[in-house]
């Protein structure tokens, strides 16, 4: 297993951030998508952070840490943050 140091991991959570705010744009209404913004995105993000399938606790999609986590798998794949895109991380989990 490959360890990130801080300024990779820093990168991963804002690279998560960037987007799940992406993608929450894309799903909501034209005329709301401009009120998400970095400092309330989470209020449109379901409560929910994990859901139990098969007596295992499981990170629910689409939430920030689902992000992060599929993003550190792709850094450690050899990808290059800035070029992750939402398609790579759909992608990663299967």
């Amino acid at each position: 297993m490959k360890y990130m140091n801080g300024k990779q991991s820093k990168k991963a959570n804002v690279k998560a951030k960037e987007i799940i705010i992406d993608w929450l744009i894309s799903v909501v209404p034209e005329e709301d998508a401009h009120k998400i913004t970095a400092e309330n995105f989470s209020n449109f993000l379901p409560e929910d952070k994990y859901f139990i399938a098969k007596k295992s606790k499981w990170v629910s999609f689409y939430t920030v840490r689902w992000a992060k986590k599929n993003i550190k798998k792709l850094m450690n794949k050899g990808y290059d943050v800035s070029s992750i895109t939402l398609k790579d991380i759909e992608w990663s989990g299967k």
